[in-house]
């Protein structure tokens, strides 16, 4: 992942060792099981903040065992869901057009996942839910288990 965000200019400066890219305050959600390779973290909010002031961008990239997974922390109600639907389409335009390399690495089957803040808010039958799955995002939870994917 180091070797894809140096060919990135957004983020190049963005890289870090392990999740040391995610704010404090939000590390307790990835919980990632003894014996995975954390190969880094990127704040892609922050880094591509000053480039993209006024753009939904989504928050961050993470690399286990040669793979990146994009996170977004955010609050989780119905009226939200909107939102973070656009945050991914930003990132997939973004990917696209300024990140292959870091598209490259992204897990083939499920790479992106919404984490609520607080608590889930979003009722289960909500056509909200299904909205979001069809836009490849799974239900809000409130931690990222990396084993749960593999």
């Amino acid at each position: 992942m180091q070797a894809a965000a140096c060919h990135t200019p957004h983020v190049a400066h963005a890289w870090k060792p392990g999740l040391r890219a995610i704010k404090n305050v939000e590390r307790q959600k990835f919980v990632i099981k003894k014996g995975n390779n954390i190969d880094g973290s990127i704040d892609i909010d922050a880094a591509t903040k000053e480039l993209y002031p006024n753009d939904y961008r989504w928050d961050y990239a993470i690399g286990v065992n040669g793979k990146v997974f994009f996170v977004e922390i955010h609050p989780a109600t119905e009226s939200e869901v909107d939102t973070v639907i656009c945050k991914l389409k930003w990132l997939k335009q973004w990917l696209n057009n300024k990140a292959p390399c870091i598209k490259a690495l992204q897990h083939p089957i499920a790479p992106f996942f919404w984490l609520f803040t607080n608590r889930n808010m979003i009722p289960k039958n909500s056509k909200k839910l299904r909205a979001l799955a069809q836009n490849g995002i799974p239900q809000p939870t409130l931690q990222w288990h990396y084993e749960q994917i593999n």
